[in-house]
Order: C-alpha cells, then structure tokens, then sequence
C-alpha cells in the first residue's frame, strides 16, 4: 500500500527507537515550572526548554543529550536540593550506577564494543564526549574528578581560567571542534570566564548518518513552504521510504528510518499552520509512536542546514530550576575546601544538516561554575517613589507595609 504524505517540516527528533514510548494524548501543553514530584525525558526537557526560550516560532533546535549530559557532571558534584532538581533534567542515571545515556547511545572508550562496531557496519556514527576544566588553583576533589571520569568518561584537565581566558577558551574550543568533526568551533569566548569561574563543564556529541532509503538529488525541486508569515520557497527533498505514519487529533507524524534500525527522524506536523508547535507535548508525541502503521511513504522533505548558539540560562530559571544559579546551590562535593559555587551560565550550541544522503549533526554545550561572592554585582539606585514592606519570611506575613515620596 502506498500512502502519500507531503511534509510541510514543523518539528524534527533524532531519536533511538530502544527507547521507550508513553503517554496517551496527542497534544496539550504542560506548566514548564518542574515539580520536585517530574522526571523529565529527554524529549520532555527540550521540549520544556524550548518552550522557556521563548522560541514558538521559526527554527529551532537543542540537543536534550548534550545538555543533560552535561547537566550530569554537574549533579556528580551537586547536594541537597540542588541534586534533587538536577536529577529531573539532568543524565543522572550514571549516579546511581547505571549506564548514561552515553553510553547507551554508543559512546564507548573502548572502539572495538561491539555496539560501536555495528553502529559503524550501519555507517551510523554518534559520539558522546565529556570534559571538566578545572581553575589551575581550585582545589577540586579527588572523589567528584573519579566520579566524572568513571561514571562519564570525562577528561579532566586544569586551565588558567581566572587568568588567561584567551588561552582557556581557545583550548576548550579545540576539544570541542574535534569532538564534533569541525562543526561546531567556538562555544565558550573569553568573555564568558568571568573572575571567581572555577569550573567548565563541557559535552559534545557528533551524529551521522544515511538514510535507509536516501532521497534522489534529481528530485529536490524548489517549492513553497506554508508558516504563519506566508509562503516561502525552499529545496523540497522527494522519495519513498518505509516508514511509520499517523494523522490524529490535528497532528500527522512520520519517522523516517535511518541506515541502523534503532535510529530515526521523527517529524510531527500540524494539520493547521497557526497552530504553535508548543501545544505538541511529549506524551503526544510518545503516544503518536507507540501507534504508528508502518507503510511505504511518499515523501516530501526539506532540505535545510541549521546553525542555532544561545544561553540556557533564562530558560532553565523559567523551568523552575533558579537556585542552581544563586546562593542557594550546593556544588560543595566539588572542592575539597569549603567553596561557594553556582552555575554560572549553561551555554548550548548546535548545527542540523538535513540533506538527500541522510544527516549530519553536533552539539556542544558548557556549563561554568562560578563562584559566588565574585558574581557580577547588580547597581540598584532607588531614586523614585517606592513601596516597602517589612517581613517575616516572605512578604505575605508583613509586618510593615508603607510607601515613600518626600514630595
């Protein structure tokens, strides 16, 4: 049977099939403040994140892998409440002895693991990294450098980073465009390592791969793309695949397989262009999945190369997540001696190409950790008419309520 569908691209997710589907509604959304009681999944956290961005419309893309990895070496060193939040977002499974999600995507020190090997015999290639750059004088602590090299395979390496931050950055920027095969070449700049940055968390993943049935270059033809905005012409990629398929509830979903049987592009579209790509949640599209029929698909794709660097910062505060990156953190497994750190910034860049051959992919993201006493001081001059309140606790149990012009 073969079943015609024209995808008019909304939302993409590399996914690996292993992994497991639920949820039963197939759009709705969700509150983006976490509760202590949420464990995210991976596609649930970009999801969220991508939402908090601010980014309901034009392109967009994350890496829930590269973040929560390196969300992780963060959690290694993390205590109290800070831990239990880290681990609704974070890949914290290597914490309580299981295997991270590197190296149940394939990453292995090891190049002769078998998965590795049949990843490879698939012309499939996804590669996790992870590093930890450490100030030359901060006293790090022997358990939490074990604990990021045995449970992340990370590297751990000292740099200047409070007095050269030239040479740190440069240094970072080279581990990192070698562990995404040059896509990605600068993701930490000079200015980032701010005085009092002690640590930077990094991770890097490379995707590749072909698809199981690749498009035909001689029939990518120019046609129009439907947005909000109008239309607008771009390259559409045209083939047949073996795919899963479902139209419900307003949404059509495809996956479109790769070259190893475990990966695969999942797209899930709106039936109608106003409709915000922040209404598919991640149940849906779990669910969306579970129920999918399996045809041959006439497709039409597009081909597109997306480049996106931007802070997480604001968006994980939006998340719920704020007192990782205040006063209230504690990062003190970190350090041997008693050491005020917090997260600084979360700094997360990507690079999607989407071509007839199949995809090529990478992300990088870093986390600085910062201590806070010699966080940026804020100026607040108060030069206007002002309220004041004088509380127990918090500002519901005033004491004093008064305001004040001298007019």
């Amino acid at each position: 049977m073969w079943f015609s569908l024209g995808i008019v691209l909304a939302g993409m997710c590399i996914f690996n099939a292993c992994q497991g589907a639920g949820g039963v509604s197939a759009s709705g959304t969700q509150s983006d403040t976490l509760m202590l009681s949420d464990t995210l999944s991976a596609l649930d956290f970009g999801l969220r994140l991508q939402h908090a961005s601010g980014r309901e419309t034009g392109n967009f893309c994350l890496s829930p892998l590269s973040i929560r990895q390196a969300l992780g070496l963060v959690a290694a060193g993390a205590g109290g409440e800070s831990l239990k939040l880290l681990k609704l977002v974070a890949d914290s499974s290597a914490l309580d002895g299981q295997d991270s999600d590197a190296s149940k995507n394939g990453n292995s020190s090891n190049e002769d693991d078998a998965y590795t090997q049949e990843l490879n015999k698939a012309k499939l290639q996804l590669r996790v990294a992870n590093a930890a750059w450490v100030d030359t004088k901060f006293p790090i602590s022997k358990s939490y450098a074990n604990a990021v090299q045995e449970r992340f395979r990370a590297t751990v390496e000292s740099l200047p980073l409070a007095t050269d931050a030239q040479l740190s950055s440069d240094r970072i920027n080279g581990w990192v465009k070698d562990k995404t095969e040059g896509l990605i070449t600068e993701l930490v700049t000079p200015g980032v390592l701010v005085p009092g940055t002690e640590l930077v968390l990094t991770n890097a993943v490379y995707f590749k791969s072909a698809w199981a049935k690749p498009f035909e270059k001689d029939r990518t033809l120019e046609e129009d793309f439907h947005s909000v905005s109008g239309d607008v012409k771009i390259p559409m990629m045209h083939g047949k695949v073996d795919g899963g398929v479902i139209r419900r509830d307003g949404l059509q979903a495809l996956v479109i397989p790769y070259a190893h049987p475990e990966y695969g592009m999942m797209i899930v579209m709106p039936d109608s262009v106003g409709t915000p790509l922040t209404e598919i949640s991640a149940k849906g599209i779990e669910a969306l999945y579970r129920d999918m029929d399996w045809l041959d698909v006439n497709v039409s794709l597009p081909r597109f190369k997306f480049t996106s660097k931007l802070s997480l910062r604001d968006a994980m505060q939006r998340l719920g997540l704020s007192s990782l990156f205040d006063g209230r953190a504690d990062f003190s497994a970190m350090s041997d001696k008693p050491t005020d750190l917090c997260i600084g910034d979360v700094l997360h860049s990507v690079l999607m190409d989407v071509q007839e051959e199949g995809t090529e992919a990478a992300a990088a993201t870093a986390v600085t950790m910062v201590r806070m006493a010699l966080r940026p001081e804020v100026e607040f001059k108060v030069d206007r008419p002002f309220l004041y309140i004088v509380f127990k606790g918090t500002p519901a149990q005033a004491i004093f309520v008064g305001g004040y012009d001298p007019r």
